[in-house]
């Protein structure tokens, strides 16, 4: 897949562009150095988008109010 294809994809999937690119380009690549370089970058973009989704779970639960039938003491 060519780096545009490979970034709409990205969009879709809401994931980081360099990550899916950059695993293209490995599978592309024949030169192991440059495979590796390409393979790196993907496994840094791949945890830059594990951390985000980290970050909004953190969010989404944090805004989380308990249920009155478990004793909140919060008026809605």
């Amino acid at each position: 897949m060519d780096d545009y294809i490979a970034a709409r994809v990205a969009e879709l999937l809401n994931i980081e562009e360099l990550e899916v690119i950059a695993q293209a380009n490995a599978e592309r690549e024949k030169d192991a150095d440059k495979r590796a370089f390409w393979e790196r970058k993907a496994k840094a973009a791949r945890q830059k988008t594990s951390e985000r989704l980290e970050m909004w779970r953190a969010r989404r639960d944090s805004n989380a109010r308990p249920l009155p039938s478990e004793g909140s003491t919060l008026s809605s």
